[in-house]
């Protein structure tokens, strides 16, 4: 079956694509201070998630910081506030974080000292 010819405005948006392409490629390894090329397309997609995910994170922590909390303290307590009023055992709440850091028991004790939140 003979391949059909592309007009030229889809010609030119391919173009442009693969321009924007090449130029976030640029900006990635400029950002990450990477001399040589992605591996891959998979490489360069990763890369790109891991760095908007941790710009997301830095939001997320600046945000909690006005209100004296770090995200994993809001998360904590988003957890509670939409539980049983008893609360959840120690347990439940890790196994409901989205983030389960080391620290958890000490993070939940301190939200209890400082009358934040009750753990059941």
């Amino acid at each position: 079956m003979p391949r059909k010819e592309q007009s030229g405005a889809e010609q030119h948006r391919q173009a442009h694509e693969e321009s924007d392409r090449e130029e976030g490629d640029r900006e990635l390894r400029r950002r990450l201070k990477q001399t040589q090329p992605f591996e891959s397309r998979a490489q360069e997609a990763m890369l790109s998630l891991m760095v908007a995910g941790a710009a997301v994170e830095q939001e997320v922590e600046q945000a909690c910081a006005r209100f004296g909390l770090t995200a994993s303290h809001y998360n904590v307590l988003r957890i509670l506030d939409g539980g049983p009023e008893a609360g959840y055992a120690r347990g439940e709440i890790i196994e409901r974080m989205i983030d389960r850091g080391p620290d958890v028991t000490r993070l939940m004790d301190r939200l209890e000292e400082q009358g934040r939140g009750q753990v059941g």
